[in-house]
């Protein structure tokens, strides 16, 4: 199975990408489990929390070049890759990203995604479409936005522009991530339980309150306001 989902109990659900051989690179089948899981984890009502990590020693690496990005997708194809990468709706309960390795291109737009991040000292981030010639029209203008808002204008600029990667250390000081810990996916486990082990509604409250905060996605095509 290239997702793997695992109801730890006591409220968490622990997601793992699991196509080490391709240091998690999205493909077809995995985009489509990992959409899945998502939905999975929403209509559950005994889960409250979800950990997003990869097998091995890698994150994700991006999308699967030679199966994912040198094709025409079809518009149903496109909304799944966007229901995967959490662009369109996020799960009504936090998402923890255990960063463990790298975390490049699709596999950063999704752990920008997650509520909360923590990363492996060896972890490093990177949006290195720019350096292959590949835009994501539909995600480019919410991403530049989202990562702006987060890490700064330099510092994305560096990243989107000149398809930079950071290392674990340079994104803690970014806020990029939360904590840079020797075991990410432990240490990410930790936090999803006690959040789990929190009153639900003051999670509820708490987590609408931040996402409420990330920028706007602006719409396509209109000028920065």
């Amino acid at each position: 199975m290239p997702v793997e989902f695992e109801d730890l109990g006591d409220g968490v659900a622990l997601i793992r990408l699991n196509r080490p051989e391709a240091r998690n690179a999205l493909d077809p089948d995995s985009i489509a489990q990992l959409a899945a899981a998502w939905r999975t984890l929403d209509a559950d009502d005994a889960l409250r929390v979800g950990v997003i990590t990869g097998a091995g020693t890698a994150f994700c690496a991006g999308a699967d070049l030679k199966k994912t990005v040198r094709r025409v997708m079809s518009r149903e194809e496109e909304d799944l890759v966007d229901e995967a990468l959490l662009l369109r709706q996020l799960p009504v309960k936090p998402i923890v990203a255990a960063v463990n390795g790298a975390c490049i291109g699709a596999g950063c737009i999704l752990a920008l995604r997650a509520d909360l991040r923590v990363a492996a000292v060896e972890a490093t981030f990177g949006l290195g479409g720019i350096r292959l010639s590949v835009y994501a029209a539909g995600a480019g203008p919410r991403l530049a936005s989202h990562l702006a808002s987060q890490v700064g204008y330099g510092l994305a600029s560096r990243m989107l522009l000149r398809g930079d990667r950071v290392s674990a250390e340079e994104a803690l000081a970014a806020g990029l991530v939360s904590e840079v810990v020797p075991d990410a996916v432990g240490s990410a486990l930790a936090a999803a339980a006690e959040i789990a082990s929190f009153d639900r509604e003051a999670v509820g409250s708490t987590l609408a309150v931040l996402r409420s905060a990330r920028a706007p996605s602006p719409v396509y095509g209109s000028p920065p306001g």
